[in-house]
């Protein structure tokens, strides 16, 4: 969703580079970024299951971010 914002990840980059790179983005969308990539981290890495609950916060934290940056050009 970010790549349609023209906001992508160098091939070299890790996730968390990533997302401390969109420093710029407001306040709460960067936060909101950071959260998702630490929850990535824990899955991930760290063989945590994520339930349907948590599954579903976490989609309904991209959509606002996908609404909070606006349209898409």
């Amino acid at each position: 969703r970010l790549e349609r914002r023209k906001i992508s990840r160098s091939a070299h980059m890790t996730p968390m580079e990533f997302s401390r790179s969109v420093g710029f983005l407001p306040g709460e969308w960067y936060s909101a970024i950071q959260r998702l990539t630490r929850v990535f981290y824990r899955v991930r890495y760290g063989g945590r299951e994520l339930n349907q609950s948590q599954q579903a916060r976490l989609m309904r934290v991209v959509d606002r971010i996908d609404t909070g940056l606006g349209p898409t050009q």
